[in-house]
């Protein structure tokens, strides 16, 4: 099994962010406190270490060029 990642972690924020930007309008987020754990991990991410060493090197994309992506292929 594989993860493909970055090895960086993004908080959501940022991502909400990016796509206001990338939208060009901005979304109201409001978060459900009925839904918020005391135990929740902060910062997850995960590495690409054994992707890397079955396939060798490949291309990184950066988050923003994906969230674009993403965006375009919708319209």
């Amino acid at each position: 099994m594989y993860n493909i990642c970055s090895g960086l972690s993004t908080s959501l924020l940022s991502i909400i962010n990016s796509l206001n930007e990338i939208a060009g309008y901005q979304i109201s987020v409001t978060t459900n406190p009925d839904f918020v754990r005391a135990n929740e991990i902060k910062d997850l991410y995960g590495s690409s270490q054994l992707l890397e060493e079955s396939i060798g090197n490949f291309r990184q994309y950066h988050i923003q060029e994906t969230l674009q992506w993403m965006y375009q292929s919708q319209k």
